[in-house]
């Protein structure tokens, strides 16, 4: 017997849970707790794990037939949910694209600059956030390298932005974006935690931002008169499947 509209919410409900948790710098944004001492995990590995759970999310929905218009509804949306994911995995943005506005150092700049700590529990949750960024910033540079591996090279001149904007940020001597984030208000502790802050990005972060330079600034790269996903392998497929993603459109890009 079909499933009927409870559950079809139910996946809706698990989807966006696991959007949060694939994502946990959009859950501080939204103000959801629970993710703000996280980083988003991009390796090959993190990313097959969620298209696990989007293709069983997916199969479930399609055996719902919810008699209800809302239901009927959230269906939908679902399902082009999980099919709008599973193209941008399939894609792989992340394995060619090295800008200053997606993966990569300016995520760390981006969360710096938008932090506002109240608590000292949130305190404490960007502190290990900070500490995760060696991490993140080292399983970029993975993922870019098993882009060339595949022939699928980061754009010049995006990369040379993306490395002035790096080379800008370790040259600065008078001031740190990433250890200058300021404790709440009011709180006994603050002293100690930006006495750790600073230690982390100095001893942890800083490094890393140098490997992920470094890493980067090696790697081959494609002309910029060459920028588009077609002139990608497999680019003119990547290129349809973004188009169904941001437009909800069955067009091809040609179309």
């Amino acid at each position: 017997m079909p499933a009927m509209t409870s559950d079809i919410t139910g996946l809706a409900d698990e989807l966006f849970d696991l959007g949060l948790q694939a994502n946990p710098l959009r859950a501080t944004r939204l103000g959801l707790p629970g993710f703000d001492h996280l980083m988003p995990d991009i390796s090959r590995s993190g990313e097959q794990s969620q298209e696990v759970v989007v293709r069983r999310i997916l199969d479930a929905a399609l055996a719902t037939d919810p008699p209800e218009a809302a239901g009927k509804v959230t269906r939908a949306a679902v399902l082009n949910t999980c099919e709008s994911w599973l193209d941008a995995l399939a894609e792989r943005s992340v394995e060619h694209t090295v800008s200053v506005m997606g993966q990569g150092p300016s995520v760390l700049f981006g969360t710096a600059a938008t932090t506002t700590l109240v608590t000292p529990e949130a305190a404490q949750a960007h502190l290990d956030r900070t500490a995760a960024f060696p991490g993140y910033l080292d399983t970029h540079v993975e993922r870019l390298r098993q882009g060339v591996a595949d022939g699928r090279l980061p754009v010049t001149t995006l990369v040379a932005v993306a490395l002035a904007q790096v080379d800008g940020y370790l040259a600065a001597d008078d001031s740190d974006a990433l250890a200058d984030v300021a404790p709440p208000a009011d709180w006994d502790g603050a002293s100690a935690w930006q006495e750790s802050l600073r230690d982390v990005v100095r001893d942890q972060v800083r490094p890393a931002l140098s490997r992920w330079r470094d890493a980067v600034a090696a790697l081959p790269t494609r002309p910029d008169e060459r920028g588009g996903l077609v002139h990608l392998p497999g680019g003119p497929a990547a290129y349809d499947a973004l188009t169904r993603m941001h437009t909800t459109l069955p067009l091809t890009a040609q179309e």
